[in-house]
């Protein structure tokens, strides 16, 4: 009787994290919210001590320009693999690919590391 029970609850665990494993769409938005807050802090960066209408114009088209192309970039690189009860965001950037994040639990994970090398590849 004991092992039925935890044959049940472990099927009820499993199939709550197959239930809750994330879309592809949630892995894609999750990275393009960390690509956009880089973007957002480069352009901060570059505009911080100045106070013209030019500047703050430039920073507008650049946020709008920015998060275009990260529309479009982040469709054709990122990705997911699904195992079922977790799956993982991949990112393919010049041939190479990259596990970035984790996805479980309703819930996508990506990487401090990801964001760091995304802002050090704008300063460049």
């Amino acid at each position: 009787m004991k092992g039925k029970l935890i044959l049940i609850l472990l099927g009820i665990i499993v199939i709550a994290f197959a239930v809750t494993n994330p879309s592809e769409e949630a892995h894609k938005q999750v990275v393009k919210e960390k690509l956009q807050e880089s973007l957002q802090t480069a352009i901060d960066e570059k505009t911080a001590d100045k106070k013209d209408i030019n500047k703050s114009l430039g920073k507008v088209f650049g946020n709008l320009l920015g998060n275009q192309m990260l529309d479009a970039s982040v469709n054709q690189i990122v990705s997911r693999k699904n195992y079922f009860i977790f799956s993982l965001t991949e990112c393919t950037w010049n041939g190479e690919t990259n596990t970035v994040g984790i996805g479980l639990l309703s819930h996508v994970f990506v990487s401090d590391k990801f964001k760091t090398a995304f802002q050090d590849q704008l300063k460049q």
